[in-house]
């Protein structure tokens, strides 16, 4: 009997996911775009499905349920798992199930966006309007003169952002005989057909676009009434109609204007999906902070009743005046905290935004005035928690993680029976949906972004960067990579790229150099080997961003990362000073790489030998005089840990691409990098 393969695709994914202010807006981009294909599987049917599993998948069983959603979801039902893409086998002709599936997703689109829209039109009856009159009063006078169809927002705007451009689908199927031909070579065309199209499809140009651009995605016009002709009406009209009166709370900033796109992807969540406030996504300032937070939780345990007192009475007001003072500046009451922080006692923790932290929130001269008691609290806390019970201080600093499977594309291409590829779908269906929930979000405060098959985002308290990258190396070895070579296919790697950047640096552009540190990991070499290997750029408030990256582990067990998460343990105990790297550092001209215009290959080679056999003594010398380990034995023992370790980074890094003509540069960042973690960032 013949059968069919179906490929079917929903785009674009950077430009809807990565245009994002806020870690919200990137959950919100992925959700969406994950429950769209989950309607697309849905109309398509599922019993045909093969990748992703989605048997299991909650986002798939909510795909059914009317909107707007009522009534307590299972948390799962928000999470954004399934990819933008899915492959089939059916018996039947696939074309009509195919135009089903695609109209599903633009007619889901089209309804989510209407549902929004009615909403803010909702909202904003009671808003400023011309000469002082409100804009329902308007309405009553329309509705005399029986005019019902009357919009506030501009609907030739809104109707052409919404439905030009903001969705594409994409699909293909070829006829396969399983008696005839072999599964392996039907699915590999397929793909191919899938290229073709991809290459092939047209763009169809936006619209003549007037007005004011969005100052999130840029690409279009921000909505407003048709009555807005200058810049200063609009501004003026977002901040008193969307901004004011608790229309929207907390969901647009000072100075926004979005398009309808944006506006959708930033309130559908609330408005359509009516998300429960334990969902809304930690910021970047509180996950900079969590760690601050995490550490209070063990203190409450170890300390007497007076102190417990002390410390409870501290927290009740630096809480209580937080809140007090944001009510009257604006900003969010509440900082929703991760996953990891549900099993313990509410009194301890603090559910703020992680700006309140930091002094130079206060330090705002718009601020300044209003915050003065929450200011005062905060120090008082502070001075509690860092000087008195010597907890370390908020850091400044997030880590954001992403890993993606190496060469899964060929890897799906060697799977030669339909029950391997289906076998391949639930390991990375298991893999996305539970274990990695289990490292990230249960061992460690972090936070999932997005996560569906082989790929993912997340974003990490600082302190845990090691450790978690380690973890979710190990998971995927032993549940993916470990079951993957029993069906006899290529060895099943991955990759992951990480950018650490200050509390106030722009996601959008640390989410592009994200994608870009994830390929760089994928560059990596060593002995002819590439991928499997991870990178970390530090992306400083001032001077040029810095590299570091290695596979994940080398002959022997060699394992960087357990040696720059023994640094970084040694570097907050207090024993070893980080002033060895920069007496290493004064020595650099001595074990520096040779200059790109110096020498012949031959000279470099020598000279590369050479500066890491300098190199191998310095740091050997250097370790053990900055270290204070006296007679203590285990931390002799560390000491001669860290000291074979850094011979054996010496080693590994010299052999990057057969000579590594910039081994001291690639030593200097690697080792920098466990300093910089210790220290919680550049403070």
């Amino acid at each position: 009997m013949a059968k069919y393969m179906v490929l079917f695709q929903t785009g674009p994914v950077q430009e809807f996911i990565q245009t994002a202010r806020k870690t919200q807006d990137f959950w919100s981009g992925s959700f969406l775009l994950s429950f769209l294909n989950a309607k697309a599987i849905r109309a398509f049917g599922e019993s045909d499905i093969i990748f992703p599993n989605t048997k299991s998948s909650k986002i798939c069983e909510a795909a059914g349920i009317p909107f707007p959603w009522k009534g307590r979801l299972d948390p799962n039902s928000y999470v954004p798992s399934i990819p933008n893409r899915f492959f089939a086998v059916t018996t039947d002709h696939p074309k009509e199930r195919l135009e089903k599936a695609a109209n599903a997703v633009t007619d889901t689109w089209q309804e989510i966006a209407g549902q929004v829209r009615d909403e803010i039109e909702r909202h904003l009856k009671n808003a400023p309007g011309k000469n002082g009159n409100t804009i329902s009063k308007l309405f009553e006078k329309l509705e005399k003169n029986n005019v019902t169809s009357f919009r506030i927002l501009d609907s030739d705007q809104w109707d052409e952002q919404i439905r030009n451009r903001a969705f594409e689908t994409l699909y293909v199927w070829r006829e396969y005989d399983a008696e005839k031909e072999e599964y392996i070579r039907a699915y590999q065309e397929t793909e191919a057909l899938m290229g073709a199209r991809k290459s092939g499809r047209f763009f169809e140009a936006l619209g003549d676009q007037k007005g004011y651009a969005c100052s999130l995605c840029g690409l279009r016009m921000a909505i407003n009434p048709r009555a807005c002709k200058e810049r200063s009406d609009l501004r003026d009209w977002w901040e008193n109609a969307m901004r004011g009166k608790k229309r929207f709370p907390n969901r647009f900033r000072k100075g926004e204007h979005l398009c309808a796109v944006c506006a959708v992807k930033r309130l559908a969540p609330f408005f359509v999906f009516k998300t429960p406030k334990r969902m809304d996504v930690p910021s970047t300032s509180t996950m900079s902070a969590i760690s601050f937070q995490r550490d209070i939780q063990p203190l409450t345990g170890r300390i007497d009743e007076r102190q417990l007192f002390q410390f409870q009475t501290a927290i009740r007001d630096f809480r209580r005046k937080a809140v007090s003072s944001a009510r009257r500046i604006k900003e969010p009451r509440g900082g929703r905290l991760p996953p990891f922080f549900r099993p313990f006692p509410r009194k301890w923790l603090l559910q703020i935004d992680g700006d309140w932290f930091f002094d130079s929130f206060y330090e705002h001269h718009e601020r300044r005035i209003p915050t003065k008691e929450a200011y005062q609290a905060w120090k008082n806390l502070e001075k509690l928690c860092v000087r008195e019970h010597k907890l370390r201080p908020p850091s400044k600093y997030f880590a954001l993680l992403t890993a993606d499977g190496d060469s899964m594309g060929e890897i799906l291409s060697e799977l030669r029976t339909q029950d391997a590829h289906r076998q391949l779908s639930n390991l990375l269906a298991d893999f996305s949906v539970k274990k990695v929930r289990k490292v990230l979000e249960q061992e460690r405060p972090g936070y999932i972004l997005y996560w569906g098959g082989d790929e993912g985002v997340a974003i990490l308290p600082l302190e845990d960067l090691f450790n978690a990258l380690t973890d979710l190396r190990k998971l995927w070895h032993d549940e993916v990579e470990a079951e993957l070579a029993e069906l006899g296919v290529r060895k099943a790697t991955l990759s992951a790229g990480v950018v650490i950047a200050h509390h106030q640096y722009p996601l959008r552009s640390a989410i592009r150099e994200l994608y870009k540190t994830v390929e760089e990991a994928k560059e990596t070499k060593f002995s002819g080997q590439s991928k499997d290997a991870w990178a970390v750029r530090i992306l400083r408030r001032s001077g040029a961003p810095v590299l570091a990256r290695s596979h994940w582990e080398y002959e022997e067990g060699f394992q960087p990362l357990v040696l720059l998460n023994a640094f970084q343990e040694v570097y907050r105990d207090g024993w070893l000073s980080p002033a060895w790297l920069s007496d290493l550092e004064a020595e650099k001209k001595a074990m520096a790489d040779p200059p790109p215009q110096w020498g012949s290959k031959y000279e470099k080679e020598k000279w590369c030998e050479d500066a890491g056999e300098i190199f191998k003594h310095e740091a050997d010398r250097l370790l053990r005089r900055h270290a204070d380990v006296g007679k203590d034995t285990v931390k002799k023992e560390r000491l001669q840990y860290l000291v074979d370790g850094i011979q054996q980074l010496n080693t590994v890094v010299s052999s990057f691409s057969h000579h590594n003509f910039q081994r001291h540069s690639d030593l200097c960042a690697i080792m920098d990098l466990a300093n910089y973690v210790a220290k919680g960032g550049g403070r």
